[in-house]
């Protein structure tokens, strides 16, 4: 039985804005380089072949709508009749209009403020008003089979400020899905709770890095969806053993020299992969550190994805994921 699986892909290496919690906002180095029309048919005629894939995420870090060629690759994305996922800071929306012309069946919009001067502190270099305008575009383009939802990222300083972003979500008839965002990739967490010296890049982060330490310890036991469920791809075809991780490190090797099996039974002893669910890691990486380490809705979600239910009803599927989604990301304040 096919295993299922969902693939990321880094389409490109850029993004036009400048999130400190981001590696490619931090312009750190990412191998890749742009993904060409082809690599992407080569992988997909792979994956598919070999596992059963839930869904395709055409972006890694990366803003997808700067490549041209991104419409053409949600359309071959249909092609093999799979689900696209997007994900913008939507500052720049020259190639949008194409890309919701191919009905990606979900576009994830990345904001942090109302106002420029909050909106600034994460998303430098990007312009909210520009973002607010090009928002009002996408509920005026975006077809039927879209759904498009805001993520707010929850900061020390944006919280006066989320009523308001809400408000205008709604109007738009947008879900608006507000998480307490953490220091990305999950290494720069580790290196904090070895030394015990803080991180500025995750200075705004509403639950402190060294504070989530505990909570992630306590919850190491926990399945890794990065581990079981998701294939990570570059540009030029090399698998990333971890889709958290952007680093010539993290590479493991052509996707065409090995078979997915052989890759998923191998990240169970890689060292990487041990040495970051011994501490927990991987729960900090899927920002489900302040989860309930025990709920009904949890053992739902275990259930589903050790029986591996995902892909096999699609409309079930699209909703587990937008509900997995929602509720496992840090919300409250309160509970930090």
């Amino acid at each position: 039985m096919k295993s299922p699986i969902n693939v990321y892909l880094a389409t490109s290496t850029s993004c036009n804005v400048m999130c400190k919690t981001c590696p490619v906002g931090r312009k750190e180095a990412e191998p890749g380089g742009i993904m060409s029309i082809d690599m992407l048919r080569r992988i997909l005629t792979k994956c598919t072949d070999e596992a059963r894939v839930i869904g395709v995420q055409l972006y890694h870090y990366n803003e997808p709508l700067l490549l041209p060629q991104m419409a053409e690759m949600v359309r071959v994305c249909h092609e093999f009749k799979l689900p696209v996922f997007l994900s913008s800071n939507l500052v720049i929306f020259k190639n949008g209009p194409a890309v919701l012309a191919e009905a990606p069946e979900i576009l994830l919009i990345s904001v942090s403020g109302w106002t420029q001067a909050i909106y600034e502190r994460s998303h430098k270099g990007g312009d909210i008003e520009k973002v607010k305008a090009n928002m009002e575009e996408v509920a005026k383009l975006r077809k039927p089979g879209t759904h498009v939802q805001v993520s707010w990222h929850r900061y020390k300083y944006n919280e006066h400020e989320m009523p308001l972003m809400e408000a205008f979500s709604n109007k738009l008839g947008f879900t608006f899905v507000p998480y307490a965002t953490s220091l990305l990739p999950q290494d720069r967490a580790m290196r904090v709770w070895e030394t015990g010296i803080d991180d500025p890049s995750g200075e705004d982060v509403l639950l402190p890095v060294k504070a989530a330490k505990d909570l992630c310890y306590s919850r190491r036991h926990w399945d890794c969806l990065l581990q079981d469920q998701i294939v990570a791809v570059n540009g030029q075809g090399m698998l990333l053993n971890c889709s958290n991780r952007s680093d010539d490190e993290n590479l493991r090797g052509s996707l065409f020299d090995t078979t997915l099996p052989k890759f998923l039974k191998g990240r169970k002893v890689d060292p990487a992969c041990t040495k970051c669910r011994s501490v927990g890691a991987h729960v900090y990486s899927l920002q489900a550190y302040t989860r309930a380490e025990w709920s009904p809705v949890r053992l739902a979600e275990v259930a589903y994805r050790r029986l591996k239910l995902a892909g096999r009803f699609p409309a079930f599927t699209a909703w587990t994921n937008r509900t997995f989604y929602r509720i496992s990301r840090p919300q409250q304040k309160e509970t930090l």
